[in-house]
């Protein structure tokens, strides 16, 4: 479907891929509604929200590799890569992330999904993962809400983290050999 929504614009590269932490084999849990589904089972809790369409429908088994085996291959015609790393895998966020530890001084910003009520099970509270980023050189910029429950509980939302500098600023741009 996405290479169908590319057409013929080359500057779009489409890959089948799954990532995580480190190389392996796993299983993807296919939803009815393919935007559900994940390397995750389902939580109990997902049904509430999405209960037409978050039934498992197969599994598939899938290779995994690490962003920082693959990293190259996807910024490899890019003089001075600016690279905004936007991770959206429904609960597998921050795996894909521990797989990325050595590209990720070459990261500029990162948007990832963060979890204050998992729909999936086994996913960090927020915290962690902002934690995580934090940990690694990334500042939040900010939250940006994408589920909230009948009460209005925030469930789900985008984390916005930028590259921090040594005195606590933005990083300059790449230099030429293309370091942050």
């Amino acid at each position: 479907m996405l290479r169908a929504v590319r057409g013929n614009d080359m500057a779009w590269e489409t890959v089948r891929l799954a990532l995580g932490s480190k190389p392996g084999l796993a299983k993807l849990h296919v939803a009815r509604s393919d935007d559900l589904s994940s390397l995750r089972p389902l939580a109990s809790g997902a049904e509430d929200f999405f209960p037409e369409t978050c039934q498992i429908i197969r599994t598939e088994d899938v290779v995994v590799p690490t962003l920082d085996s693959c990293f190259d291959q996807f910024v490899r015609d890019l003089p001075q890569p600016r690279v905004f790393l936007k991770i959206d895998t429904q609960g597998y966020d921050l795996e894909v992330l521990k797989g990325a530890r050595q590209v990720l001084p070459r990261v500029e910003a990162l948007q990832v999904e963060v979890s204050f009520s998992p729909l999936y099970e086994g996913v960090p509270p927020w915290y962690e993962t902002i934690s995580w980023c934090e940990a690694h050189g990334f500042g939040l910029y900010g939250l940006f809400p994408l589920l909230r429950d009948p009460r209005g509980q925030l469930v789900e939302a985008d984390a916005l983290l930028v590259r921090i500098g040594e005195e606590g600023s933005e990083a300059s741009p790449p230099s030429a050999a293309g370091g942050a």
